[in-house]
């Protein structure tokens, strides 16, 4: 059957003249609005199950599949590649952070009277590369920085202590067991006397058999709550989690906002290390694991 037929058949005189008035849409605007509330309303979406509501409700079908389209795009939903996600991630998510504010909880009293000094540690490369951002220029003009090897990079590790922000960091030749266990005791010696809580990730130079030989030698005949060092690790793969990883971000837009200087790789790690002495770290991340805290 023609598409004349099959509208007269359906709108008898009416269905001829449609086409000459500029194709008016088949759904009044009170159906066409409550079309829209439909989509919000669903879970799932797909032109197949528009076009079976609207027949089924309303006995109308479009001609053309950008009604359709039109319908979903008022409604705001769009068409996107589902990302994956994994709901054992979010459950370690949640079991490490608790272990991290039971932990907290259980010692604020030492915590507060500065015996028990709490950080968050992290490793980060630095590449001459880095230098590289988003920066104002003039239009069809392009803005450069002379590198000569842009893959360059410096290791540094670094910490954020919890109650006053500050952050103590050192160059080092890559991020090893070696390297961990001198981290450790430079801030052990920011700190003399105290006790210190680390709070990293699950990296293996924070787990291996150096880090563990270490923690017997300066735990050694201590109960637990007596601990020099005490370890505690984040969920696995939560970056987020980490205030120090906020730190080594905000160092490299410092380096991105100065870029002109960046004459040098030697030039690029000055800025980052004077972003890290003088720009202040205190994030409210830092609240996250104590929200009574007041940042020093």
């Amino acid at each position: 059957m023609s598409q004349a037929k099959k509208a007269y058949a359906q709108y008898g005189v009416d269905g001829f003249t449609l086409k000459y008035q500029g194709m008016q849409p088949y759904l009044s605007p009170e159906e066409r609005q409550s079309v829209l509330d439909w989509l919000q309303d669903q879970q799932e979406w797909s032109v197949a199950l528009l076009q079976t509501h609207i027949e089924t409700t309303y006995g109308i079908v479009f001609q053309s599949q950008q009604s359709y389209y039109q319908l979903l795009d008022e409604a705001k939903i769009t068409y996107k590649k589902a990302q994956h996600t994994n709901p054992r991630h979010d459950a370690a998510l949640v079991a490490a952070k608790k272990e991290i504010l039971d932990f907290l909880t259980a010692h604020a009293a030492a915590i507060a009277d500065g015996s028990l000094v709490v950080v968050f540690v992290d490793q980060c490369h630095v590449l001459w590369n880095d230098a590289c951002g988003y920066v104002w220029g003039p239009r069809g003009e392009r803005i450069s920085i002379p590198m000569t090897n842009f893959r360059e990079r410096q290791t540094y590790y670094g910490a954020i202590e919890l109650c006053t922000a500050d952050i103590c960091a050192i160059p080092t030749d890559t991020a090893n067991g070696d390297w961990t266990m001198i981290f450790v005791e430079y801030v052990r010696e920011q700190f003399p006397g105290k006790r210190i809580v680390l709070i990293w990730d699950g990296a293996s130079y924070h787990r291996g058999t150096e880090m563990q030989e270490y923690l017997e030698g300066v735990n050694y005949k201590l109960p637990k709550d007596e601990w020099s060092v005490h370890c505690i690790l984040f969920a696995p793969n939560a970056p987020e989690q980490n205030p120090m990883e906020d730190v080594w971000l905000k160092a490299k837009q410092y380096v991105r906002k100065h870029w002109r200087e960046c004459i040098n790789f030697q030039a690029v790690l000055n800025l980052f290390e004077e972003a890290l002495n003088t720009l202040s770290f205190k994030f409210e991340k830092l609240r996250m694991y104590m929200p009574s805290l007041q940042l020093i």
